[in-house]
């Protein structure tokens, strides 16, 4: 995945996508009209404004300026969006220049806008480029510290093994290095938070 910034714009390119559903995945349209993917998923822009390009092995997606908060994780960001079931490997690339604050790649495993985790690579209000996971739980953020990287060619990984959620980083996909684990958050009694099925996996362009 390639994501390379403008001052108006951003376009996401999207290649190397590795998805492996351990369980078997179920997909569900869940709107009329969806642009099918094939392989990937089906992309949805609810502005309307993104341009979707599909190349032989990469997916684009060109967007204009948009919101991403804790409390409206989608907002109007463009994605290309895959329901799965059960335990399942996602990994992606991300590479490019990242020129202007808060402009980033997100890969994002959710339930519903209370229950989600997404892993970011992308730039801080510093234009520092960063990796960061974010995790909400019955409805509060939670997430590990960001990890400021050497390099703007990284990949992401999200991973769900029975209950858990885990989010890893690597500069080469093969030394994956931990961000963080939903079991990180666990309850005060000491319980673990449980992800309700079924989640969605969505690839989002941040501008």
């Amino acid at each position: 995945m390639t994501y390379q910034c403008g001052t108006a714009n951003a376009a996401l390119r999207v290649a190397w996508l590795v998805l492996l559903v351990i369980l078997p995945a179920v997909y569900a349209e869940e709107q009329q009209g969806p642009r099918e993917i094939p392989g990937w998923g089906h992309f949805e822009d609810p502005s309307g404004e993104a341009v979707l390009q599909v190349e032989e092995n990469s997916v684009v997606i060109t967007s204009a300026k948009n919101e991403l908060t804790a409390r409206s994780p989608l907002g109007s960001l463009p994605r290309i969006v895959r329901a799965v079931e059960g335990n399942f490997d996602v990994q992606v690339r991300v590479s490019g220049s990242f020129i202007e604050p808060y402009q980033s790649a997100v890969l994002m495993a959710i339930a519903d806008e209370a229950e989600y985790m997404r892993i970011d690579c992308g730039t801080d209000r510093y234009r520092r480029v960063e990796v960061s996971t974010g995790l909400m739980v019955n409805g509060a953020f939670r997430g590990g510290m960001p990890r400021f990287v050497t390099s703007t060619s990284m990949w992401l990984r999200l991973q769900k093994e029975n209950v858990e959620l885990r989010s890893f980083y690597s500069y080469d996909g093969k030394q994956w290095i931990k961000s963080y684990h939903s079991t990180d958050a666990s309850f005060p009694d000491g319980r673990v938070f449980e992800f309700e099925e079924p989640m969605r996996v969505m690839l989002l362009v941040h501008n």
